[in-house]
């Protein structure tokens, strides 16, 4: 079984690592994670137990337990996931601004292509945040036009007699 321990010191070494494990039994192989550049450990290693009662067993002693100064996290190693053969689907919606984006990003570079360097604008792309914003605002427009009163003008104020209101 493989386990990973994180949260090690940066002077921890493969050597010690594999000892502390070998408590709980038979250590295949230990691997400390360490920088390219500069050879240092980047604080993590992956530890190689071939019974998984002794490996459940380290993880159950040493997760949470101090070593070098440091409470190191040691826990079953989890394999890494496989790309996505087929990208996923998009919403119609989302297709659409995709659509509306392509559209006006190709205007842009045309438009670009016609004018003078010094006259060319910088490109900026909106943000996700952005659209959203945008999308959001049309919506706040739309519901707000929704929620006016709309005033019947086939009736007609009548004027203010200003004798009532006089002593």
């Amino acid at each position: 079984m493989k386990l990973l321990a994180r949260n090690l010191a940066r002077t921890t070494t493969e050597a010690e690592l594999k000892t502390l494990f070998e408590t709980y039994g038979k250590v295949q192989y230990c691997t400390l994670a360490t920088d390219k550049d500069t050879g240092n450990s980047k604080g993590f290693a992956f530890i190689e137990m071939p019974s998984p009662g002794d490996a459940r067993a380290a993880v159950k002693n040493l997760n949470g337990k101090d070593l070098a100064g440091s409470k190191i996290r040691v826990k079953k190693a989890e394999s890494k996931k496989p790309e996505q053969a087929e990208p996923k689907q998009k919403s119609p919606e989302a297709e659409k601004v995709a659509a509306v984006n392509i559209d006006a990003e190709k205007k842009a570079t045309e438009k670009a292509k016609t004018r003078k360097p010094e006259q060319a604008e910088p490109k900026q792309k909106k943000t996700e945040a952005e659209k959203a914003a945008a999308i959001n605002i049309e919506a706040d427009k739309k519901a707000t036009e929704k929620a006016k009163p709309k005033k019947d003008e086939s009736k007609q104020d009548a004027p203010i007699n200003p004798g009532i209101w006089s002593k």
